[in-house]
């Protein structure tokens, strides 16, 4: 074979690198990228140095344990609006799900305090929407109010003993001086032609039926209690003398 022939067999001939050096057979591989040089890595065998587990949180500063059983006691004072077997519902509650002792007192007291005041709002509202319905059956009744308010606490005696149970029914269900019921039973004693009280003329008659009126309205009257309930022993004293006041 010639010279020449062989000079020009590209696979008998070495070439330069590009860049005109000796260059290195085996260049690093780009970063990230696995080198085909390298040889597979077996996906059974761990890493060498495996990364260490994070370090434990440091606990939060000023959180304690939970008191024991025995020493959790919750704080109700005289405020406190619930019975004992509430006061031991509560208890056992905090007890069970472990909150803390203090936090919980103090938020059953702030709730505690925002029903009662709610409370003594709905009894305002309600004592004042009882006013307001006994001044609109004064002014619908007028001049025959008086008698027409008698003759309803006439019909509830009456009704009373033809079922055979006892007038402080009426106090028992909350209607014993709703207006609503003493119009119920006007028109009941019209139904069965019970006469209405005559209203007396004069100042003085006037004075008797306020003070007839006080005792079947006002809590505050000494004969109140016992106008309203038919076992107090002086029931019968008490009613018969609102009907000499009402001018019977």
């Amino acid at each position: 074979m010639s010279l020449f022939r062989l000079y020009h067999n590209r696979f008998l001939r070495e070439e330069a690198p590009d860049n005109g050096g000796g260059g290195n057979p085996n260049p690093p591989a780009a970063p990230g990228r696995p080198s085909l040089a390298d040889p597979v890595p077996d996906p059974n065998t761990a890493p060498a140095n495996p990364p260490a587990d994070p370090p434990p949180a440091n606990p939060e500063p000023g959180k304690t344990e939970p008191p024991a059983q025995e020493d959790y006691v919750l704080a109700f004072d005289e405020t406190f609006t619930g019975d004992e077997t509430l006061q031991n519902l509560l208890t056992e509650t905090g007890k069970a799900h472990g909150l803390p002792v203090e936090g919980l007192s103090a938020f059953i007291k702030d709730m505690d305090t925002r029903m009662a005041a709610n409370a003594a709002e709905q009894q305002r509202a309600q004592e004042a929407a009882m006013n307001e319905a006994w001044s609109k059956l004064d002014g619908e009744w007028g001049r025959d109010s008086d008698a027409r308010q008698m003759r309803a606490v006439q019909m509830a005696a009456r009704l009373c003993r033809m079922a055979g149970v006892e007038q402080s029914v009426f106090n028992e269900m909350g209607i014993a001086d709703h207006p609503a019921m003493y119009k119920i039973l006007d028109a009941v004693g019209r139904l069965l032609d019970e006469p209405a009280l005559p209203v007396p003329p004069g100042r003085q008659e006037q004075q008797a039926r306020g003070e007839a009126q006080r005792m079947m309205h006002d809590p505050e009257h000494p004969d109140y209690a016992a106008f309203h309930n038919s076992d107090d022993p002086r029931f019968a004293e008490v009613r018969t003398k609102y009907m000499r006041l009402m001018g019977a």
